[in-house]
This record gives structure tokens, C-alpha cells and sequence, in this order.
């Protein structure tokens, strides 16, 4: 623990300061920039980064200073919690995308940056939690801002409308702006729980009916299940505990503080029985409603791990979940066509969404098992070392946070409370001696590169978001500006999440107009620019969704119903259309149903040239052996042959497509 020792007011201020403006962090996603992905965060996600540098700055110079020190002996959680932040370095190496593993995706607040983040706002938290004063400000502070927003759910008039956004029923609210509330009103709990002195009827009457309010707002599915149910078993095992007249069999049970704790840190891992669940498919016959995507994006996360089974060692690095979820949705109990019509019977299918929803599960498929270890060390260490006292206030709320990041996320703006709430955890631990000691100066130099480090990240953050500002107003600039091109492209390195999101909304646009009749030559030139990027990104990058808009970018004209100036373009694309095909059935073999409208037509794409169908199924079954598509179809081309053995060739193919299971991916009529 780090504590005061006789600092100036105007510090101790200004550290409370620095805090309180973190637990307001929400505003700064007021008026979210547009970068056609989860835009509504970014403008929280630079603003947090930025309070990293003051933090840091602050804990610097408070130990240059010796106006704090280290209490010993030390939290066992905040060694899990440094080894946690090591291993977002240590696994680096083995990550696909350096960028995205440090700063993460738009809208999560995932990435070596967030984890050295939560880790810096605990340490400044830490001294102000040990004034009680301070404590009810925090406290209060907390209260207000959660009250705030949740008032703000329902004036949504504050916020800007802007493209793209997801909340059909209310296009100017936040993304996510449910999930955070509960999750905030969860560790808030959590912050009021910690301290006993605080435990006051009013108080507490006011933080139950906050929270519970707050959940009902949020209108989330897994806070009622998780939260709400551990919120009635705290005030049922509060009153048991001040009845006078209870049963022995309650006493004994309220007060087995070893057995409750054993029952609580099962409780920790019990959440992974619905992964388990998960695995039977016919268990969760409609694959669109909350929960059962859920089990479909546990099913994905289980396909990865086995079809790349190197992973669970090293992990991959944060921000992958939508290539999983394009190249593994074609799971068991899922299909794209249905008698011969393309129908898919979830949502998710073509890989729009970006996290697997499960915590644990994505820390499995970013850092490996070693990550995965650290992670669910965070919540036993706590609970381990909790006074007897606080169990029946703090472990289950703790235990229903667990369980509700199993079918969620949190978000960068749930980071200060979050951290808050180890902060005060840490802080009601068993009783113990403890010492107080100068702090090394290796502490002041890394807090002081730390500030570098977020100044950075902020940095990255700020460049982002000026890409993505510029990127949506792209088109009503001069095409004969030399850097276009080189603009567009720069967020390729970062993961291309925007370019992509930008190029199939204007892709979007321009169809639009094609079938209005108002395409022009401008069209045709921006067609043209985001093809080419996109195509040369998705040959050079070893990227599904990069691969897949390719695909979709270089079939678009040959689809079209009526001629227009995107026709010019045909030559050209009909030339890397073949590269196209090959190269996604190359990255994601089960996705056929990408692949099914070239080739249900590659008599018409190759003149009627039976060698050339011949030489493109060939290729596309050498790269993906068990191509279900490509062998039904040059089964039926072997088939129709004079050569003996070229048909029973063909029928052994046929066979073995039905087998692999054609129907579900490509039109097979009867």
C-alpha cells in the first residue's frame, strides 16, 4: 500500500482532484468523434491517457518529495496485478498487431497501455483512501457521477447524430452506454462495501436503491441475472446476520469464513460452466437473441484454440476476435445457406462483431494461459485476503462483476471506478503490522516513464482520431490531392478497423446511387482508390476481414443489375477476382459462402472454358483441401468427363463435399 506521509494540502488536493475528474471520464464521450467503428469512446480513451501522464506525474513527484511511502508488507494482489501488467510486455512478441495489443481497439479497454493505466490509478488512489474525509468525497463524488448518468440515458438530446451508429431505437446514445452503468454501479458497491465506518442505515438504504435503479436503467440482461440476484443474497445475508432469533445452522453457515471463501473462489471459475454449455450447439436453437450469441462466440473461441492450438501458450494479442469470428462462425449447428438460399441464422455471422464477450476467454486468446491464470488471480487474491467482517457486503457483488464479464466487456470509461474498487478492496484486507518505507527510486522512474508512455498512447489516440474525423468526410475532397491514398491507408498498421468500416459504408453509398441512377465518374475513381488499397492490403496482411471486403469489393460490379461507370473497372477486376477467391478460401476455408456467388457463376466468369474452371477449383482446393464447394463442383465437372477415372474422381469428391457438409454453405438443390 502507498500512503501520505505529511505532504502539503495543496498535493493531497490535487491528487483528490485528479481522481474525482476521472470518475466524471463519461463527459469527455459526449460528443463522440466519427470514425465509422465505436466512435462514442475514442474522445474517453485520449482523455484517460492524458490523465495517465498527470497521474504518473503525480506519483513522481510525490516520492521525489518522500511525501508518500510503501506500507509493507504488500497486498498480495498487487503482485498478481504487476505480473498481470509484465505479461501484457512479455507476450508482445507473439502478438499479430503491436498496435492494437498496446493501445487496444476502438471502444475496449483492453492492451498492455490499459493494464499499466489501472495499474497507475490504484497507486494514486491509494494514499487518498486512507483519509475518511476523503473517503465520503470519492464516495459522494462517485454517486453523483453515476446519478448523472444514468439521467443522461434518458435526455439522449445532447449527443451528436452521426452515421453508423448501432442503437436503432436511439441513434444519439453512446454504444454500450448500458453496460457501463451497470458494471460502474457494481464496483461502486464494491467501493461502499470496503469501508465498515460507512456502513450507516441511510447510506446504505441510498446505495442499494442507486445501484439497483441504475441496473433497472441499464436495461442489461446479464446485470439482472448476475448483479441484481447477488444484491438480494448480500441484504438477505445482512439481515440474517442482526436477526437475534436465527437458526444455528444460519450462524454457523454466515460465520464459516474458510469454507465460504473455499465456495467463493470455486465461484470464480463456476461461470465457465456455460462455455461448457456453450459446446451444444442444439441447446441454443435461435442464434440471434443475447444469449445465445454468447454461445456462439464461445463456440468461435473454442474453434480458434483448436484449429491453432499454439495460441494457448502465447496467446495473439488483443483486437483479433473479428477474423475468429469470420473464419470460425461456421461452427456446427450454423449455416449461411438453407435450401439453397443464402439464410444464416445469426447475426454475426460475417464477422462483425469484435470481442468475444467473455473476458477470460478473450485474455485466453490474447496472452495465452499464463495471462489467462493471472487474470482470474485478480478477483481470489482479493477475496483471500478480505477481513470476515466484509465478506457478505463485498464477495458476492465481486463473485456477480466476475460472472457478468463472461457475456460482456468493460469499457475505458468503468476504468477509474474499477480501479477504485481494488483500491478499497486492497484496503480492507486483514489486519496485520505493517511498516512503513522510503520508496526506492526505481518506483519515481518508472512512474516518470510511465507518463512518456501515456503521452504516447495519447497521442496515438489523437491521431486516430483525426484519421477517423477526416476519413468520414474523405469523399467530399479533390481526388487530385497527391496524398490521398497514403492518408487512407495509414490505418492499415493500426488494424484497418476504419478503413474497412469507411470503405463499406462509402462502397454503400456508391451502390445507392448506382441504383438511383445518379453514379458518375467520381463514383467510379473512389471505387477504384478503396479497391486497390484494400486488394493490396489483403494480399500483403495475413487479415480475414481485409480478405473479405476484397472479395466483396472486386464481385460488386459483376453483380450489379443494371450498366453503369463502375462497368470501366470490370477488366481490372476481373484479373484479381481469381487472387480474390483463392486467397480468402486461403485464410478462411470454412467461409464458402464468401466464395458461392463467383463460383455458382464461373462457367459465365470464364467463358464457358472448362479448363480455366478447372485450374480455379484446382487452386483453390490446393490451398483449402477440404473446400466443400470447390470439390462438389469440380466433382460435377470430373462427372460429366469420358475418362473413367476422372469420374469416379468426381463422384469420390461429390461424396466426400456431402460429407464435409455442402448444404450449409453453398446452393445445393435436389
Amino acid at each position: 500500500m502507498i500512503k501520505f506521509l505529511s505532504p502539503p494540502e495543496f498535493y493531497r488536493i490535487s491528487g483528490l482532484s485528479l481522481l474525482c475528474a476521472q470518475l466524471f471520464l463519461f463527459i469527455f464521450s459526449l460528443y463522440p468523434f466519427q470514425a465509422g467503428t465505436w466512435f462514442n469512446t475514442e474522445p474517453a480513451m485520449l482523455a484517460l491517457f492524458i490523465f495517465g501522464v498527470l497521474n504518473a506525474l503525480w506519483l513522481g513527484i510525490g516520492s521525489i518529495k518522500n511525501w508518500l511511502i510503501l506500507e509493507r508488507p504488500v497486498h498480495p494482489f498487487m503482485y498478481i496485478l504487476l505480473a498481470w501488467v509484465g505479461w501484457q510486455f512479455i507476450a508482445l512478441p507473439f502478438a499479430e498487431n503491436k498496435y492494437r495489443s498496446i493501445i487496444g481497439i476502438p471502444q475496449t479497454g483492453e492492451g498492455a497501455a490499459w493494464q499499466v493505466l489501472l495499474l497507475i490509478i490504484i497507486f494514486l488512489i491509494m494514499p487518498l483512501w486512507e483519509n475518511l474525509r476523503y473517503k465520503k468525497i470519492i464516495l459522494s463524488v462517485g454517486a453523483v457521477s453515476l446519478c448523472v448518468m444514468s439521467y443522461l440515458h434518458f435526455n439522449p438530446k445532447i449527443f451528436c447524430f452521426k452515421l453508423d451508429n448501432y442503437i436503432d431505437d436511439n441513434p444519439a446514445t453512446p454504444a454500450n452506454w448500458p453496460d457501463y452503468l451497470a458494471f460502474i454501479a457494481a464496483y461502486l458497491w464494491l467501493v461502499f462495501a470496503s469501508v465498515q465506518s460507512l456502513h450507516k442505515p441511510k447510506t446504505y438504504m441510498f446505495m442499494i436503491m442507486l445501484c439497483a435503479a441504475t441496473i433497472f436503467i441499464s436495461s442489461n440482461t446479464a446485470a439482472n441475472y448476475f448483479i441484481y440476484s447477488m444484491l438480494i443474497i448480500t441484504g438477505l445475508a445482512l439481515w440474517f446476520r442482526i436477526w437475534r432469533r436465527k437458526p444455528h445452522f444460519i450462524s454457523w453457515l454466515l460465520n464459516s469464513h474458510k469454507l465460504l471463501k473455499i465456495i467463493a473462489v470455486i465461484g470464480v471459475f463456476a461461470p465457465f460452466y456455460f462455455v461448457a454449455i456453450s459446446q451444444q450447439p442444439e441447446r441454443f436453437p435461435c442464434k440471434n437473441d443475447t444469449l445465445a450469441s454468447r454461445a456462439v462466440f464461445n463456440q468461435v473461441v473454442i474453434s480458434k484454440l483448436q484449429h491453432e492450438s499454439e495460441i494457448f501458450w502465447t496467446g495473439r494479442g488483443y483486437g483479433g476476435f473479428s477474423d475468429d469470428m469470420f473464419k470460425y462462425g461456421m461452427v456446427d449447428g450454423l449455416y449461411s445457406f438453407k435450401d439453397g438460399i443464402y439464410k444464416p441464422n445469426c447475426m454475426w455471422l460475417n464477422g462483425n462483431v469484435f470481442h468475444s464477450h467473455n473476458q477470460p476467454m478473450e485474455v485466453l486468446l490474447s496472452l495465452g494461459v499464463l495471462g489467462f491464470l493471472l487474470f482470474m488471480a485478480i478477483p481470489i487474491s482479493l477475496l483471500l485476503q478480505l477481513r470476515n467482517a466484509l465478506f457478505w457486503w463485498c464477495v458476492p457483488i465481486l463473485l456477480a462483476a466476475g460472472a457478468m464479464s463472461f457475456t460482456w466487456f468493460t469499457l475505458p470509461q468503468v476504468l477509474p471506478f474499477q480501479a477504485l474498487a481494488y483500491a478499497a478492496l486492497c484496503a480492507a484486507r486483514k489486519v496485520k503490522i505493517r511498516k512503513g518505507y522510503k520508496i526506492s527510486p526505481v518506483f519515481y522512474v518508472s512512474v516518470f516513464m510511465a507518463s512518456l508512455f501515456f503521452a504516447a498512447c495519447a497521442w496515438q489516440q489523437f491521431q486516430a482520431i483525426q484519421y477517423g474525423n477526416r476519413l468520414s468526410h474523405i469523399r467530399s475532397e479533390s481526388l487530385n490531392q497527391s496524398d490521398i491514398k497514403e492518408f487512407i491507408a495509414q490505418d492499415i498498421d493500426r488494424g484497418g478497423e476504419r478503413l474497412i468500416a469507411g470503405a463499406g459504408y462509402y462502397v454503400k453509398e456508391i451502390l445507392g446511387r448506382i441504383n438511383s441512377g445518379q453514379v458518375n465518374d467520381e463514383d467510379r475513381q473512389w471505387y477504384k482508390i478503396f479497391f486497390e488499397l484494400i486488394h493490396n492490403a489483403a494480399f500483403f496482411l495475413n487479415n480475414p476481414n481485409f480478405a473479405k471486403l476484397d472479395n466483396e469489393l472486386s464481385m460488386l460490379p459483376f453483380r450489379l443489375p443494371k450498366s453503369s461507370s463502375l462497368d470501366e473497372l470490370k477488366p481490372q477486376l476481373k484479373k484479381t477476382l481469381e487472387d480474390s477467391v483463392v486467397r480468402i478460401s486461403e485464410i478462411a476455408p470454412e467461409r464458402e459462402d464468401f466464395t458461392a456467388s463467383y463460383l455458382m457463376s464461373l462457367e459465365d466468369a470464364t467463358g464457358g472454358d472448362i479448363k480455366e474452371q478447372i485450374t480455379v477449383l484446382e487452386r483453390i482446393i490446393s490451398v483449402a483441401p477440404n473446400h466443400r464447394t470447390a470439390l462438389w463442383l469440380l466433382g460435377n465437372i470430373y462427372m460429366k468427363s469420358q475418362n473413367n477415372k476422372l469420374q469416379q474422381l468426381g463422384i469420390a469428391m461429390k461424396l466426400k463435399a456431402e460429407g464435409l457438409g455442402v448444404k450449409r454453405v453453398y446452393p445445393v438443390l435436389e
